[in-house]
C-alpha cells in the first residue's frame, strides 16, 4: 500500500501544515503494519496517531513527535495534563493552548427522560409513535415508556443482551440486535441475531439467527428493507435481506478492528460504518467493497460509537476520543468524502458515555451516560461504584441563527 508521508510544518506561532492525499484503501486488521504505517493508512485516527507518537518517542524521533503532537492538537484531541507532562519537551505554547481549547466544554443538551437504575445497562433508544423503546443490555429485554420516566420490560424471553435498535418508519416496528457479551447475565441458550418487534403489542414478529460466534450489535435499515449489523468482537458486517432467516456476510470477519455504528445512504447504494479505532468506512452496496471515507487532515474521525444520518449529513457520537464529542459531518456531493465537520457537543459533564439514539425533529435524542465500565462478567458490578439512572438527552443539530 502507499504510505502517507506527513509534511506538517510546526512553529511557535502556528499550526500550519500541508499533507498529500492518502489512499482510501482499508487494510485488514491483521495487515501487520508498523505504527507509522497504520497512522498513514488511517490519517483521521487519533488512536493510531498516539500509537505512532509513542513509537517516535521511543525511537528518539524528536521531529516526528513534534509533528504528531501538532496533528493531534489540530484535529481536536485534548491531551491529558499527565500526557502533556510526559511530552513537555516536544510541546510549544501554541500546541498547549490548542489542547486546552480542545478540552473546553461546548454545547448544551437538554434532558429528555431517564431510565431507572434498576434496569441496568442501556445502550440505545428509539421512538415509535408515542412509545420510547430502550435496549436493555443487562436486562436482556426491550424497555418501554410513554413518558420517558416510567419504564416497563416487554418480557421477551430467551434473548441475549439487546444493543442496537432501528425503527422502520413505514410500519413503526422496531429491529433490535440480540447478542452475547461478557456482561450478559443469562448467556446459556440466549438468542443471538436480529429480532423484529411490534412494541405496541409486545410481540416478536421475526427472528433472524446469527451464525455461531457472530455477535450483532449496532444495526441499520436500508430503503429496500435489508437490515445490516456490525459485529464489534469479530470485525465483520452482516445483512439480512427481506425474507431471510439467517444473517449473511457482507464484509467478512477480520476486515475491521471494531465496527460500531452504521447507517445507509439515502439512495441505498452505500453503507457508512464507524470502526472504533480506525475511523469511518464506506461500503459499496450490494457488493461489500470497503474503502476509507476520507475527511480533511484536521478531522478526528475515530472513537465513533453511534452513527446516524440526516439528509446529506452524518451525526457521529464520539465516546472513544478525548474529549467525548458529538459532531455533524457534512458529506460532499456524491457522499464519498466528508466536506466539513462541526462539533455540537464537547466534553459533556456528568460522566458516562453517549452511545446511540434517534434523530427527531432536527434534534438528536440519545443515551447520554451509558456505563459499560461499571458492569463486569454476567452483568455483576465491576467495582464499588453503583450505576445511577440512564439519562436520555437531546441536542439540536442545526445552529441557531
Amino acid at each position: 500500500m502507499r504510505l502517507w508521508p506527513s509534511a506538517l510544518l510546526l512553529g511557535a506561532a502556528s499550526l500550519a501544515w500541508a499533507v498529500p492525499s492518502p489512499s482510501d484503501q482499508w487494510p485488514a486488521r491483521d495487515a501487520g503494519l508498523d505504527p507509522a504505517g497504520w497512522s498513514a493508512a488511517f490519517p483521521n485516527s487519533s488512536n493510531l496517531l498516539r500509537r505512532n507518537l509513542g513509537a517516535q518517542i521511543e525511537a528518539g524521533d524528536d521531529a516526528g513527535a513534534r509533528q504528531s503532537l501538532g496533528r493531534l492538537a489540530a484535529m481536536g484531541y485534548a491531551l491529558s495534563p499527565a500526557g502533556q507532562d510526559q511530552t513537555a519537551r516536544w510541546l510549544d505554547p501554541v500546541i498547549r493552548n490548542s489542547f486546552a481549547a480542545n478540552a473546553a466544554p461546548k454545547g448544551q443538551p437538554s434532558e429528555a427522560g431517564s431510565v431507572p437504575a434498576e434496569f441496568g445497562l442501556v445502550e440505545a433508544i428509539t421512538y415509535s409513535g408515542s412509545l420510547r423503546i430502550a435496549s436493555g443490555v443487562t436486562a436482556q429485554d426491550l424497555l418501554i415508556s410513554r413518558d420517558g420516566r416510567r419504564w416497563n420490560r416487554l418480557s421477551l424471553a430467551g434473548l441475549g443482551s439487546i444493543t442496537g435498535l432501528v425503527r422502520d418508519r413505514k410500519s413503526g416496528l422496531v429491529w433490535a440486535a440480540s447478542g452475547i457479551f461478557e456482561q450478559t447475565p443469562r448467556s446459556t441458550g440466549a438468542f443471538s441475531g436480529l429480532i423484529l418487534v411490534d412494541p405496541r403489542h409486545g410481540q416478536v414478529l421475526r427472528k433472524i439467527a446469527a451464525p455461531a460466534g457472530v455477535v450483532p450489535s449496532d444495526i441499520a435499515l436500508g430503503p429496500d428493507g435489508t437490515v445490516y449489523a456490525s459485529d464489534p468482537l469479530n470485525g465483520g458486517v452482516w445483512l439480512a435481506r427481506p425474507g431471510s432467516k439467517v444473517l449473511e456476510p457482507l464484509v467478512p470477519p477480520g476486515r475491521f478492528k471494531s465496527p460500531q455504528g452504521l447507517v445507509v445512504s439515502a439512495d441505498g447504494r452505500m453503507l457508512y460504518l464507524s470502526d472504533y479505532g480506525y475511523g469511518l468506512a464506506l461500503i459499496d452496496l450490494p457488493g461489500g467493497q470497503v474503502r476509507r471515507l476520507p475527511g480533511t487532515p484536521a478531522m478526528m474521525l475515530d472513537g465513533i460509537d453511534g452513527l446516524h444520518r440526516s439528509g446529506n449529513r452524518l451525526i457521529a457520537i464520539q465516546n472513544g476520543t478525548r474529549p467525548i464529542r458529538i459532531a455533524v459531518l457534512q458529506l460532499a456531493p456524491g457522499g464519498r468524502s466528508i466536506a466539513s465537520m462541526r462539533v455540537i457537543l464537547q466534553a459533556p459533564s456528568g460522566g458516562g458515555e453517549p452511545t446511540s439514539g434517534q434523530i427527531i425533529g432536527g434534534r438528536l435524542v440519545y443515551v447520554s451516560n451509558a456505563r459499560w465500565d461499571l458492569f463486569g462478567a454476567g452483568g455483576e458490578p465491576a467495582g464499588s461504584e453503583r450505576p445511577g439512572p440512564t439519562v436520555i438527552a437531546s441536542i439540536k443539530l442545526v445552529e441557531s441563527r
